[in-house]
C-alpha cells in the first residue's frame, strides 16, 4: 500500500530524477515518481486526490524551495511532508513544517544510500497497518 504512494520530484534537472529512480529499483520500491512542475502541482494534486493516490512525499530542489510556501498553504498540501535537496549543509531556507533536509546525492549510489532506510521504514509501518 504504501509502496504504491506516488513520490513527487520538483527539481530543476532530469538528472536527479533519472538517478532517483534508479534508486528506487534498485532498493525495491516500486513507489511511482512522478515529476511535478510547480506550475502544475495543484493539478495534479487533485488528480491524484481524486484516484486515492496521494504523495507518500515530496523531493524539492533546494534553489526551488522558497516557493513551496504557498504551496503547504493549500489545505491539502498542509500534512505533505516535503524533502528539500541542499548543496551544502550551511544552505537553509525558511523552516516549513513536515520538512527534511538532505544533501543533495551526486551519485545513484548516494540515492540508494538514502532510499534503503525508507524503503525498511516503509515496510515496518505497513505491516502495522490495520488490514
Amino acid at each position: 500500500m504504501l509502496n504504491k504512494a506516488p513520490i513527487w520530484i520538483v527539481q530543476s534537472d532530469n538528472r536527479t530524477a533519472d538517478m532517483l529512480r534508479r534508486a528506487l529499483e534498485q532498493v525495491g520500491l516500486s513507489n511511482p515518481l512522478h515529476e511535478v512542475s510547480l506550475a502544475n502541482m495543484h493539478s495534479s494534486a487533485a488528480a491524484l486526490e481524486a484516484q486515492d493516490k496521494f504523495p507518500l512525499f515530496c523531493i524539492v530542489d533546494g534553489a526551488m524551495a522558497k516557493t513551496i510556501g504557498p504551496m503547504k498553504a493549500n489545505p491539502s498540501f498542509a500534512q505533505l511532508p516535503v524533502v528539500i535537496l541542499q548543496d551544502s549543509h550551511t544552505q537553509r531556507t525558511e523552516a516549513l513544517d513536515s520538512t527534511l533536509y538532505w544533501s543533495r546525492p551526486l551519485t545513484t549510489e548516494e540515492w540508494i544510500h538514502l532510499m534503503a532506510p525508507l524503503r525498511e521504514f516503509l515496510l515496518g509501518m505497513e505491516q502495522r497497518l490495520p488490514v
